[in-house]
């Protein structure tokens, strides 16, 4: 059965054909950019993920109460709950039309 199939150099019209090694483009989309980790940057310290990274590194025992970590962990936690509380008065109040004139 394995033998029927076609290999690609004998379909019509892929014998002599060569992919370009460059990706698609388009003259009117912008041009790909590399992502870049703002780790490597010259002269970043890495802010938060470095704070995370030393606590890491003493596992079993906390973080001390003088560690941003803790600064880090309250603000991510009030933007969160923040979020979600605005979240839910807005679908909430979206479905029982309370925002209709």
């Amino acid at each position: 059965m394995a033998a029927t199939f076609t290999t690609p150099s004998t379909v019509i019209g892929l014998g002599g054909s060569s992919v370009s090694p460059r990706p698609f483009s388009s003259s009117f989309l912008k041009p790909t950019l590399r992502a870049k980790n703002p780790l490597r940057l010259a002269g970043a310290s890495g802010g938060r993920f470095t704070c995370i990274g030393t606590e890491l590194a003493h596992f079993p025992t906390p973080p001390a109460l003088t560690s941003q970590f803790w600064l880090w962990l309250v603000t991510w936690h009030l933007g969160l709950f923040l979020c979600l509380t605005f979240g839910q008065i807005g679908f909430k109040g979206r479905t029982e039309d309370y925002f209709q004139k």
